[in-house]
């Protein structure tokens, strides 16, 4: 990454920033509920064999979300491109994540189908920030 490397739009960069903490904010608060709530593990392992407390096992899987939560926000805040594809990534893998977990308001958990619904709603926000060109500001009157 060399010093003529093009950066991102301030604008571009700072929305994803906030969208960025808001999506960590909210699996914090998800995994943690779930996990307080449900007493399993709320990373996608519903059920252990019992040789770990769901509560570390959460804690582990929030540690390393939030060390990938802080590389991509650090990389926006530098204005790099490759923050934002970094965050597209993780924000589609999210997105798909979340669309099978929605099925469990009908078939399984509702907690974890409600949960998924603002989760998409997030990811949602990142993709069509990230890409979409930015409306330029409307002239005051």
């Amino acid at each position: 990454m060399g010093v003529l490397e093009p950066l991102l739009p301030e604008r571009v960069a700072a929305r994803l920033r906030a969208i960025t903490l808001v999506s960590f904010v909210w699996d914090v608060v998800r995994f943690l509920g779930i996990t307080l709530i449900t007493g399993s593990a709320a990373v996608g392992v519903r059920a252990t064999d019992g040789s770990l407390p769901p509560v570390l096992v959460t804690v582990v899987a929030l540690v390393v979300v939030a060390a990938l939560y802080a590389w991509v926000f650090v990389g926006l805040h530098r204005r790099r491109r490759w923050a934002r594809v970094v965050g597209t990534v993780f924000a589609g893998v999210s997105l798909i994540a979340s669309a099978i977990q929605v099925a469990d308001l009908v078939t399984g958990d509702p907690l974890y189908g409600a949960t998924a619904i603002v989760t998409l709603l997030i990811d949602i926000a990142f993709l069509l920030t990230a890409w979409l060109p930015p409306r330029s500001p409307r002239p005051s009157a």
